[in-house]
């Protein structure tokens, strides 16, 4: 009896090692796909549940999504790089993508693409292909874009006798930020006009027909009297008429806090602010066109998912891409208040659930992404860097408008110069 009891517990033992064993080989088996973006709670939910839909789709496959908290994603990325811990595939910016094309660090797609008859690269907007492409080379898909609108309070705007207005000149947007600024008796402002999102120095100087840089990218050639003229009259929202938020006031209150706080009838923005707006219980909000003066322009903002070159399977790699990409992945973004589809073929059902958003559509006519701005020999990070530091002291009254751009020019050719050598 006790023999057999043995022979039992033996079995029981090998049979369980065997199992063990099995399961090990069919995990080890397994192909694994990383991917990894910064990391927002509402936006790693949507991310994740991506990675599970597509391991149903694929048995064998187990993804691994890894977000990157705070503001440090590309210096981390870059670290990985440096390392070879990179993930298969990853988040990506359209002004940074040069940095990681010239480092050889990511795939071009032209041969997936070509080789993919199911693949309908038209169904993509033009402008977010073209943001991700370096000489004929597309390296990235779109995952969310947004353009720039202007986000009004319904409430504020009754009250002043105003309608949305849908052709906003700067002529107008002055007026009317007269018209809906409310002070105090103490001269303090209770209620602005307008809020900016940030000073965009650059929409403003592109809406007055200035340019930033030479046809060959070689030399900035900012310093003009268009540039000077609309620099100068973005300075005197903020601090003649001071219907703009100046840096002060932004200390006490975040741009956008102000118009969640029926503290501004206007602020411009992008569509992922809407995520947020909803928690807006107070007064009803709209959207309305972008500002222009001598003609339309507008900073459009996205994303999009790029292959690593050390991709271990860049076969399925690209299968991932695809499906993160995908009419029904992109559209949770849009759902949730995040993104404009960035597919031709969902537009139709995305101006359905708001009319409104049909001013998002509208204004790709006019958009330009911040590539298109860019030279080759000099960082993105480099060229931010000098704006903000000589329009603060513009900003401060240390320097005039001429002083600035000519400061500007300087050393943006300064950069260019010694990273040509």
């Amino acid at each position: 009896m006790k023999l057999k009891s043995l022979l039992v517990f033996l079995t029981a033992i090998i049979l369980c090692v065997l199992c063990m064993q099995c399961a090990k080989k069919e995990k080890g088996d397994r192909q694994v796909l990383r991917y990894s973006a910064p990391g927002f709670v509402l936006y790693n939910t949507i991310r994740e549940n991506a990675g599970k839909e597509f391991e149903k789709k694929h048995p064998g496959v187990k993804t691994i999504y890894e977000p990157i908290s705070g503001q440090g994603f590309f210096e981390k990325l870059l670290t990985q790089l440096a390392s070879g811990t990179e993930p298969d595939i990853f988040f990506m910016r359209d002004f940074e993508l040069p940095n990681f094309v010239q480092k050889g660090s990511i795939m071009e797609l032209n041969g997936f693409i070509e080789n993919d008859p199911g693949f309908d690269l038209k169904d993509y907007h033009k402008i977010l292909i073209d943001s991700y492409t370096v000489n004929n080379k597309i390296y990235g898909l779109p995952g969310s874009f947004t353009s720039g609108v202007i986000f009004y309070n319904k409430d504020i705007l009754a009250r002043a006798g105003m309608k949305p207005m849908n052709d906003l000149s700067w002529d107008k947007l002055l007026k009317a930020g007269q018209q809906l600024t409310i002070r105090s008796e103490m001269k303090t402002v209770k209620q602005f006009g307008i809020v900016l999102e940030y000073y965009d120095w650059i929409t403003f100087i592109l809406q007055n027909e200035g340019s930033f840089f030479s046809p060959d990218k070689k030399k900035c050639i900012l310093n003009s009297p268009q540039a000077a003229e609309a620099v100068d009259f973005l300075k005197s929202l903020i601090k003649t008429h001071h219907i703009t938020p100046s840096m002060v006031d932004l200390e006490q209150a975040e741009a956008y806090s102000l118009f969640m706080l029926n503290r501004a009838a206007l602020f411009t923005g992008g569509r992922w602010y809407t995520t947020i707006f909803k928690e807006i219980k107070n007064f009803q909000w709209g959207i309305m066109p972008f500002f222009y003066n001598k003609k339309k322009s507008v900073r459009l903002d996205s994303h999009s998912w790029v292959i690593s070159q050390k991709a271990k399977d860049p076969k399925l790699a690209w299968e991932f891409l695809k499906f993160l990409t995908s009419r029904d992945s992109n559209w949770k973004m849009v759902e949730v208040g995040d993104s404009v589809p960035i597919h031709r073929s969902n537009l139709r059902k995305f101006i359905k659930m708001n009319p409104e958003n049909k001013v998002f559509v509208d204004s790709l006519d006019y958009a330009y992404t911040v590539d298109k701005i860019m030279t080759p020999y000099v960082t993105w990070r480099e060229m931010q860097t000098i704006l903000r530091e000589e329009f603060d002291k513009f900003i401060l009254d240390q320097q005039n408008s001429v002083n600035t751009l000519m400061a500007i020019d300087s050393r943006i050719n300064e950069k260019i110069k010694a990273n040509m050598k």
